[in-house]
């Protein structure tokens, strides 16, 4: 203290100086810090949000362009013998992203079962990992209208399943569709630093 108090007051001033800079400087590197982080979350969640309506609408887009090609192959079908009408099962056969279409209608008493069935050329392995999922699809296609499945062990490929009407019934019976490829679900496959998962309305994950 003795020392302090023999400084001359132009010592004592460049040290209060030098102790008032370095308290600022301190004070603006945390408001820095600060706002850097706030920034790299905003931005983060920009470019989230940005990527999420962008996979969204992709996802959209192929689902009602799925539907309506599956729905096109349902006109005429036969609600009594439950079969194609035979011009559509030509098509179905040839068609190069619907390799395999069934159709699940309701019994008197019990779950709805499958009446009908055409397959493409696809392997049994993905044919025995698409019978794996039906069952399931079918139940929650009838709570939610929609579901969908992407093939994890077999193949590339996706599973749709949605109602339609048959007869003078409305949405009465189950079309369940394997497409070989989906664009869509590359975005959840590809490696990032965040896992990306397509869930439904309960949690369940449908894609990953």
């Amino acid at each position: 203290m003795g020392l302090i108090r023999n400084l001359s007051i132009k010592f004592k001033l460049l040290f209060l100086l030098v102790g008032l800079s370095v308290f600022v400087l301190m004070i603006y590197a945390s408001l820095a810090l600060k706002t850097f982080e706030s920034d790299k979350v905003a931005y983060v969640f920009d470019s989230t949000l940005s990527h999420s309506k962008s996979t969204a609408s992709q996802i959209r887009s192929e689902f009602k362009f799925a539907v309506e090609k599956v729905q096109f192959y349902l006109r005429g079908f036969d609600g009594r013998n439950f079969q194609l009408h035979p011009y559509n099962k030509i098509n179905i056969r040839s068609d190069r992203g619907l390799a395999w279409l069934a159709t699940y209608h309701p019994q008197e008493s019990g779950p709805y079962t499958k009446r009908s069935e055409i397959s493409g050329n696809i392997a049994a392995a993905v044919l025995n990992e698409i019978q794996g999922h039906t069952q399931e699809m079918v139940d929650e296609t009838l709570q939610q209208k929609l579901s969908v499945r992407a093939l994890t062990t077999s193949g590339v490929g996706w599973l749709l399943g949605f109602r339609f009407s048959v007869g003078s019934g409305k949405d009465n019976a189950v079309a369940l569709a394997y497409f070989r490829e989906g664009s869509f679900i590359e975005p959840f496959r590809a490696p990032k630093n965040q896992d990306t998962y397509l869930v439904s309305k309960t949690g369940r994950i449908l894609v990953r």
